[in-house]
């Protein structure tokens, strides 16, 4: 893990250190456990944490450091080439998902998350098994999918995304959430049954629904 932050080239002005995450766990009585960065060279955002039963953190962001660290990844590398091809001073974010030891001091996996144009994780739950559900939004029409799969192709504009990984970093399933317009998945909750509750936002009038009290 990280005892300082790794940007120092973003500005403006000149110099001015780049965005880290942070993990921070505190113990009962409000003291540090331990806090670190999380993060390369290039921007990166914490946006979601979960718990696992064994105090394992899991920890969704986004990311445009192409040194972001990864342990056992399902995405070794940031895949945003689709952005700077069409736009030389646009850097894409990819999602990540890493998974901190109870420890704080190394991390179990830790991986990108997305495909060639712009993706966000935003929010994380865990299972009582230690499986982990990230939520986001994405631009890409290569985000990856796996079955069983809830919506298999882009719908348009901007999707949501769930993806579900294992305890030890492989990938479970995953899938597009979302309509023709803008949509995004920025909650998410399972419960002992493995039920699983998202929420977020849309533009879409073709959103998915099913027994809705609002249909439109």
């Amino acid at each position: 893990m990280s005892p300082a932050i790794h940007g120092r080239a973003c500005g403006p002005p000149p110099g001015e250190p780049c965005l880290d995450g942070f993990v921070t766990k505190l113990n009962p009585g409000g003291r540090f456990a331990y806090s670190t960065y999380l993060g390369g060279v290039k921007p990166d955002r914490s946006s979601g944490i979960a718990v696992t039963s064994s105090g394992s953190a899991v920890v969704t962001g986004s990311t445009q450091s192409r040194d972001f660290p990864t342990v056992r990844p399902l995405q070794a590398r940031l895949d945003n080439h689709s952005c700077t091809e069409l736009q030389p001073q646009e850097q894409c974010e990819d999602g990540f998902v890493s998974k901190l030891a109870p420890s704080g001091r190394s991390l179990v996996y830790s991986t990108y998350l997305g495909g060639q144009a712009e993706d966000q994780g935003l929010g994380v739950a865990v299972d009582r098994g230690g499986n982990a559900y990230v939520v986001g939004r994405t631009d890409s029409r290569n985000f990856p999918v796996r079955a069983p799969v809830f919506q298999a192709g882009f719908g348009g504009y901007i999707d949501g995304f769930a993806t579900s990984i294992t305890p030890s970093g492989g990938l479970l399933w995953s899938t597009f959430v979302g309509g023709k317009e803008a949509d995004r998945v920025q909650g998410i909750s399972v419960n002992q049954s493995l039920r699983i509750a998202m929420t977020g936002r849309t533009l879409s009038p073709n959103f998915r629904t099913v027994r809705p009290t609002q249909p439109a």
